[in-house]
């Protein structure tokens, strides 16, 4: 009996054993790096996990088989169009900018044109930014892990975002026709930059990636 209690406590502990080992790395050290690129690398992996029901390019047959919990994907191919008046942003973990991006983040399109969000990897959705957006427009909000498509009719900068990775500034803009409306989002970026703990620049470099278009 006093062997079996024994052995039931010894059981219970080796179960966090795991966790306690995560923890004993580093993540309540005093030297610990908060530096973003640090931080997003101990995020990625998480970003990359995949999701239940995703083809994770592994075999699940024979004896002994092992599921990877990692999708790998190909996010530094560039954004196709598929036709003239449609274009196609693409929902990433990882790009040519770092960890969970759009790609391409920064947009310039006609009215009456489509953009396309592709889930090329689980767990991301595009949102448009509250008060960022042209005066009139239809905001927008896609369920995450989905493909999303949009027809913009109103000229003018729009700001949009992934939820989920607001923090890790996952941004876009898409400027339609004219950017009539420039002065007044920037005026109104405040509360939005707020949101953003990583990647603070990005903003700043996507308009100027806008500007150049």
């Amino acid at each position: 009996m006093v062997l079996d209690i024994l052995i039931s406590q010894i059981m219970a502990y080796l179960k966090f054993l795991p966790l306690f080992a995560f923890f004993s790395l580093g993540i309540f050290s005093n030297n610990i790096d908060m530096r973003d690129e640090a931080i997003e690398a101990r995020i990625l992996p998480l970003g990359n996990a995949c999701m239940q029901g995703d083809d994770c390019g592994v075999s699940t047959s024979g004896p002994g088989y092992k599921v990877s919990l990692i999708k790998t994907s190909s996010p530094s191919e560039p954004a196709a169009s598929g036709s003239e008046n449609e274009h196609i942003v693409k929902m990433l973990n990882a790009g040519a900018d770092g960890v969970m991006v759009f790609e391409p983040a920064a947009l310039k399109i006609k009215k009456g044109d489509t953009v396309v969000f592709k889930s090329v990897d689980p767990g991301h959705n595009t949102v448009s930014a509250p008060n960022l957006i042209p005066s009139g427009a239809t905001p927008w909000e896609s369920i995450q892990g989905q493909d999303f498509s949009v027809t913009f009719d109103t000229e003018g900068v729009y700001v949009y975002q992934c939820t989920p990775h607001l923090v890790m500034a996952m941004i876009g803009l898409i400027q339609v026709g004219e950017a009539t409306n420039l002065s007044e989002i920037k005026s109104n970026l405040g509360p939005f930059q707020g949101l953003i703990a990583l990647n603070q620049d990005r903003l700043d470099k996507y308009f100027s990636q806008l500007e150049s278009l």
